[in-house]
């Protein structure tokens, strides 16, 4: 039986959709590149990336799933609302 990851000590972020009807494709979709999900409120999800990631490299690796996804619905936007750890963008 495979080892299940911990992701108490992952990055967690909350993210915005302007089409609420699509957060669940979002959270398959992220899911399915080891991304842990749950909806917050109707729009709104918590994500929390891999912890194997430091917290640039999983900004950086979120930005290209969410640029990735959304050039796959035209139209959508997602907002970061907020981290439950400091992020550093590297702006």
């Amino acid at each position: 039986m495979p080892a299940t990851k911990d992701r108490s000590a992952a990055m967690r972020i909350q993210l915005r959709l302007n089409k609420p009807e699509l957060v669940d494709d979002l959270l398959d979709y992220l899911r399915r590149r080891e991304c842990a999900g749950t909806v917050v409120e109707r729009g709104v999800i918590d994500v929390a990336l891999p912890h194997e990631l430091d917290e640039k490299q999983a900004w950086m690796e979120l930005d290209l799933y969410l640029r990735v996804w959304q050039s796959l619905h035209p139209g959508t936007r997602v907002e970061t609302l907020g981290a439950h750890r400091p992020i550093d963008r590297g702006d």
